[in-house]
């Protein structure tokens, strides 16, 4: 079954212990952001929940809830075509938005995604919260 999303998905990502702590540092943020939608993206046959373990904790629990519900709904087809995914970033990630709340740097990202071998397109609309 394949689908092709056109919908924008909210995903909350938290930066623990990131390197990236000052607004000023925008390529870095989105360097970051794009490598961890690749990592996250990045599913083959014999992907298992466990191997999820040092990416999950990059994301809020929710953003991370709806990260798994979507990729275990294209499991089954992954592994019976024993497909291993390669996403692409489309165009260059735009930020939407920065600022300071509660004393917390943010930034709002925005970046689409393809996985031809879903022949799925996905957008993306990233917050971004880093702490010290």
């Amino acid at each position: 079954m394949k689908f092709l999303i056109k919908n924008a998905i909210l995903i909350l990502i938290m930066l623990h212990f990131s390197p990236i702590l000052h607004a000023d540092e925008n390529p870095r943020v989105i360097q970051w952001a794009q490598q961890t939608l690749i990592n996250t993206l990045s599913v083959d046959y014999n992907t298992k929940p466990d191997d999820f373990a040092n990416i999950s904790k990059h994301y809020s629990y929710n953003a991370w809830q709806g990260i798994t519900q979507f990729l275990g709904g294209y499991m089954k087809t992954i592994k019976e075509n024993q497909l291993d995914l390669h996403p692409v970033l489309q165009g260059d990630a735009q930020i939407s938005s920065t600022g300071i709340f509660s004393g917390i740097s943010y930034w709002v990202i925005e970046q689409s995604v393809a996985i031809k071998e879903l022949d799925i397109t996905l957008s993306f609309t990233l917050t971004i919260l880093a702490r010290n």
